[in-house]
């Protein structure tokens, strides 16, 4: 029950998530969701995620705004409402959920509004199972939406995964596909997004259509289960039902769907994989003359302090080294001069010998300098 912000159109919602570390008293962005549009009861498909710590207060507010133009300021935007709870609330309130009523922030009354319901957000968590597998889903539709005069339907597909609450939440919204038999742009995400890891949990799959006003509504789904999604062929075509629970001539098809491991970067290098880092300085003049106090090769001799090009190879370097066994370190210049004859190089061996190698973080900054 969101407030309506917009005059031709409904409020354009948006939540920002924030979080309190401990001991401070700001609150730190953490992430957004999607921009929904025209939509006052918004079901957003993008979650948060984050880790559960039991013996830590995880203080968070959610910050929900009406999005009208392209700006990423918050200020910009109008707000909808806020409410600040802590994610232990969230997770004793169970399956259900925690539903709290939005906080008004800067609201102009409007006797149109007296006497609706006030507008809330409900809150729902779910553990996560550590899976590392990438779906691809491909579909397509036949017989999808209706026309508005000479205009072909706009439709969209979304999927949905059945909670243990028994409750739908929305995992995925694609993107508009002209056409009475659309062929939607593939889902790419993980199993344990979509499912849990959980193949036989019960998914939803429902198709909109956008109408002239910019509105989305649900025309027709069905529910399948991800096992189903990997057996079915481009034959095959899943039957759909109206919001009345009536079949509709509304049918989709699978196109494509797989399941492909996703390889971490430490079972890269778990198998053996080693990183490799070279250098490449820039010693053009716009870095500025050395002995000037602002440019970023400046030495400050004085107080033994390293330039700033000395602390990025160091930084760089010290973590690159841990992963690399062969303690080589080439390293490269270019727009100097180089001696003896003085001529611009713009791709010279910063050792200034046959080999680029500085053989250690040591041997780079001794070469640097």
């Amino acid at each position: 029950h969101l407030e309506n912000r917009d005059v031709f159109s409904k409020s354009d919602p948006m939540c920002a998530i924030f979080y309190r570390p401990p001991g401070s008293r700001k609150w730190v962005p953490y992430c957004r969701t999607e921009v929904v549009e025209n939509n006052l009861d918004p079901d957003f498909a993008e979650k948060v995620t984050m880790e559960y710590r039991f013996e830590s207060v995880q203080a968070l507010r959610f910050e929900v705004y009406d999005v009208d133009n392209i700006s990423e300021k918050l200020e910009d935007q109008d707000s909808l409402g806020f409410v600040e709870t802590s994610l232990a609330q969230i997770v004793t309130a169970g399956d259900e959920g925690l539903t709290l009523t939005l906080s008004e922030v800067k609201l102009i009354f409007n006797s149109q509004n007296a006497g609706k319901p006030k507008a809330t957000i409900s809150l729902i968590a779910e553990e996560l199972q550590s899976e590392k597998d990438e779906v691809t889903l491909k579909l397509a539709g036949s017989g999808c939406g209706n026309w508005t005069a000479c205009l072909p339907p706009k439709t969209f597909f979304s999927v949905s995964k059945l909670n243990d609450a028994e409750k739908y939440l929305v995992v995925y919204r694609g993107r508009y596909a002209r056409g009475s038999n659309p062929s939607w742009p593939p889902l790419k995400m993980t199993s344990r997004a979509l499912c849990n890891g959980d193949h036989d949990r019960t998914l939803k799959i429902e198709i909109h259509q956008r109408n002239i006003q910019g509105e989305s509504f649900p025309i027709a789904s069905c529910l399948t289960t991800f096992n189903k999604l990997l057996k079915a062929t481009t034959q095959e075509r899943m039957e759909m039902v109206g919001e009345d629970g009536k079949p509709t001539k509304a049918t989709i098809k699978v196109l494509q769907c797989t399941l492909a491991p996703v390889s971490t970067f430490l079972d890269y290098i778990q198998s053996g994989m080693e990183i490799h880092c070279s250098f490449a300085i820039d010693f053009t003049c716009s870095n500025g003359d050395p002995e000037d106090s602002l440019s970023l090769h400046y030495l400050k001799a004085a107080n033994n302090q390293p330039s700033v090009y000395e602390q990025a190879m160091h930084a760089v370097g010290s973590i690159v080294k841990e992963y690399d066994k062969s303690n080589i370190l080439p390293a490269y210049g270019f727009g100097a001069r180089i001696p003896p004859f003085g001529e611009p190089s713009y791709c010279f061996n910063l050792t200034l010998d046959k080999s680029p190698d500085c053989g250690n973080i040591a041997g780079l900054l001794d070469n640097y300098r």
